[in-house]
This record gives structure tokens, sequence and C-alpha cells, in this order.
């Protein structure tokens, strides 16, 4: 279900800071002298937009795992119902594929990008949830 991410989307910057701490003592050794000659701008766009990519696909391929358990739900005969019992399959399966998914994205990501997948995530199943609650039968 989740495409495989082959890295850990944690900048040097982050991963400095775990190891290291904000020690301040790395802070200003030859700042002044490299920071005019130094320009990652470029490198830190590219890697926001593939980071940004890289969510998205994971964001589709949830969603579209996500689709299978409401077109079930779409389905139904709804009205030939005569009891409802505490959660339906459906309802199980989504809680079991957003479990599984979301857990296994929560780490690989860091908690920015994590913010963001969960954010971009909702954005995408909500109006397909919503579609798939009118559709039924």
């Amino acid at each position: 279900p989740i495409p495989c991410v082959p890295w850990q989307s944690q900048t040097s910057g982050q991963y400095q800071r775990r190891v290291h701490g904000n020690s301040r003592q790395y802070k200003n050794v030859n700042s002044r002298r490299v920071q005019n000659k130094v320009d990652l701008q470029a490198e830190k766009e590219m890697f926001e937009l593939l980071m940004n990519k890289s969510i998205q696909i994971i964001v589709s391929s949830v969603t579209a795992a996500l689709s299978r358990p409401l077109i079930s739900m779409s389905r139904m005969g709804w009205s030939t119902w005569e009891s409802v019992g505490d959660q339906s399959d459906y309802v199980t399966s989504l809680h079991q594929i957003l479990l599984k998914d979301v857990t296994t994205v929560a780490k690989l990501l860091s908690k920015d990008y994590h913010t963001y997948f969960c954010n971009q995530l909702a954005r995408a199943f909500i109006p397909t949830y919503i579609q798939s609650i009118y559709y039924s039968r």
C-alpha cells in the first residue's frame, strides 16, 4: 500500500541537532568567512519539492487503499437492514488501513513532514468519504 521511501526525511540540520544538541560552539566556526560563499537555497527548494511530491504520492496510495472499504460501504443495501451493530466491516477496514499506513509513515517522516502528511491526507480523504456517503443506497 505505501510506496517505498528510500530515505529518511531528516535534514542534516535535524541530525546535527539530535546528535550534538543546540551547541553554540559550532555556530560561529568560520561562519563569517564562508557565509557569503555557500548558497544552498536551490538545494533546499529542490529537497522541499521532492518531499512534497513524495508525500503526495504516499497520500494517493493511502487514499486508494481507503477507497476499497468506501466502495463496499456505498454498495450496501442500507434500506434492507433491520438492526445495526457496534461497528461495520468497512469501518474496521478503514481503521486498520489508517492505523497501519499512518504508523508506517510516522516512523519515516520528521514531525513537520508528518503533520503536512496528515493535513494532506485529511484534505484528500474527507471529500471522498463524504461523496461515498452521498452515493450510499
